[in-house]
């Protein structure tokens, strides 16, 4: 299982002398795969930070990939996607939207940033 936490603010004292500060959060059990790692540059292995990171699927009914869901990569290039247990896909021959379950499914998930062509093609970043 997965698990979704809240958030919360707090103000900071202008003197820090031993105060203390209660903030109390709520986790969330979820169904969902969450999937996390690090956008680099392939050649330096340096953090990419703000990079769009998608996630796709192959559509059952047109055999082509579609994108559910994005995030961003943060000041480290750590990203953290939640990919739900099924996602909604339009049949064509019902005319109507159905759940498509993603259990057993193979995801793609791509990096790309803002200034990418489209027809830049995936490096293998060395390990």
């Amino acid at each position: 299982m997965s698990y979704i936490l809240s958030a919360g603010t707090v103000t900071l004292p202008e003197i820090f002398d031993q105060q203390q500060q209660r903030l109390d959060l709520g986790v969330t059990e979820v169904e969902d795969v969450i999937v996390l790692g690090q956008i680099t540059e392939c050649e330096t292995g340096e953090p990419i930070v703000g990079a769009i990171v998608k996630y796709f699927f192959t559509n059952p009914f047109t055999g082509e990939l579609e994108d559910v869901c994005h995030t961003f990569s943060g000041c480290d290039g750590y990203y953290m996607i939640r990919i739900p247990p099924t996602v909604e896909v339009f049949n064509p021959e019902t005319e109507e939207f159905e759940d498509f379950n993603l259990a057993n499914q193979t995801i793609t998930i791509m990096a790309v940033g803002s200034d990418c062509p489209d027809t830049l093609e995936p490096c293998e970043c060395p390990e």
